[in-house]
């Protein structure tokens, strides 16, 4: 397993998860670096260094991998490790950080799907359409009995807009629904 440094178990939990995804792996492989690069500079570097050492971690004797040149590849500090964070936040930063901010690349790749966000005219014939990238889908809970009932019930849900948040077409202001739904699954699905 990693080391804590202080409140890293949501960074610790994160990277281990990723390290067991082979394609995430690969991708972070492939990334990639320069070996007269400092220690603690290069994001990708060290994320691989990690990956490296919990591969040899039971044939080298090692109760642990330690995280500190990842953690200050990225900025982070003595302050910043002490510190809980987010999970789904770091996993931004992270992912952006070995893409070189734009999420393109192998890495990115991984987790991004497409999706298709779409306004209904209900009265007239008219639906407005625009595609997107996601990298993570943020799913309600609260109420729900399952996964599937929280995507059928909350996610996949349409949304009437009524006479107080209504659609202009061109047909004048026109009472329409709103709704999301997957273009594209990526790879590996992240649920928020």
């Amino acid at each position: 397993g990693l080391r804590n440094q202080g409140n890293t178990c949501y960074m610790n939990s994160l990277i281990q998860v990723l390290y067991h995804l082979p394609s995430f792996r690969r991708a972070v492989y492939a990334l990639p670096t320069r070996a007269d690069a400092p220690p603690g500079t290069s994001v990708p570097l060290e994320l691989q260094r990690v990956f490296y050492e919990l591969e040899r971690a039971s044939e080298a004797d090692l109760p642990s991998v330690g995280t500190e040149l990842l953690t200050r590849s990225l900025g982070m500090g003595p302050r910043d490790v002490n510190e809980q964070q987010d999970a789904q936040e770091f996993a931004r930063t992270l992912c952006d950080a070995l893409s070189g901010g734009e999420g393109d690349g192998e890495v990115g790749a991984v987790f991004e799907g497409r999706l298709l966000n779409y306004i209904r005219c209900t009265r007239v014939k008219h639906t407005s359409e625009r595609e997107q990238r996601f990298s993570d889908l943020q799913m309600q809970v609260a109420g729900c009995g399952s996964l599937a009932d929280s995507l059928r019930e909350q996610f996949c849900t349409e949304e009437t807009l009524d006479e107080y948040n209504t659609r202009t077409a061109e047909h004048g202001t026109q009472p329409a629904r709103r709704g999301a739904r997957i273009r594209q699954l990526p790879p590996v699905l992240q649920l928020h």
